[in-house]
Order: structure tokens, then sequence, then C-alpha cells
């Protein structure tokens, strides 16, 4: 990824994160070396209980996140639109490429079973 900042955050994120969390991470940078280690871990950490505490339950908002069931490339295109964003320049081409392989096959085959 390129130098710039991500102002976005994925659907996963924002279901571990929450404001609390957020204003630590913002602090980070401004804390001194010992405490920006141990602040960061904490971080992390409480991102990987809650994480493992949704995981475990199936009514969770982590399983209503899932995406719906794949009618052909509009998953795999839907997906690829997602992660666009935190791509580089360079990839994005790319993606942005698979995208219109994924929806020209699409049109083809749809065309196709027309006949």
């Amino acid at each position: 990824m390129d130098d710039t900042t991500l102002k976005t955050m994925t659907t996963f994120d924002s279901l571990i994160q929450s404001r609390h969390l957020m204003m630590l991470k913002a602090a980070i940078p401004y804390l001194s070396g010992s405490a920006k280690k141990t602040v960061s871990i904490i971080c992390k950490f409480v991102e990987l209980q809650k994480t493992v505490k949704m995981s475990g339950d199936e009514t969770s908002a982590l399983s209503m996140c899932s995406a719906p069931a794949d009618d052909g490339n509009s998953g795999t295109v839907m997906m690829l639109k997602e992660i666009r964003p935190y791509c580089s320049k360079q990839e994005q081409e790319s993606v942005d490429f698979f995208i219109d392989v994924f929806q020209m096959y699409e049109t083809y085959s749809s065309m196709l079973n027309d006949t």
C-alpha cells in the first residue's frame, strides 16, 4: 500500500472496533516508545478477544456480515470492488481488469443462456 492514509474501514473491522479503541489507536503515535508498544499490543489483544467472541456465536454480527451466496461471478466482482480501495494504483488497474473480465463473462454467459 502507498503512503496514503486509509479513511474507510472494512465491514469486518467495523464489527470489532469501538470508539474507545479508535481513540487509543489515534494516541499511539504520540506515546513514548515503551507505552507505544504496550498500548499497541493491548489494542490488538482487544480486537482478537472480540473476534474470538464473535466467531463462537453463530447469531453474532460476524455471521450477519457474510456476503450473499455466489450466483455466477457476481460475488467475485463484489469482493473485488470491496478490496479495490485498499490497493495501490497499479493493483487497482489489475483489479479493474479482472472486474471487466468477470462482467464480460457474465454478459456472454447470459447471452448464451437466452438463446
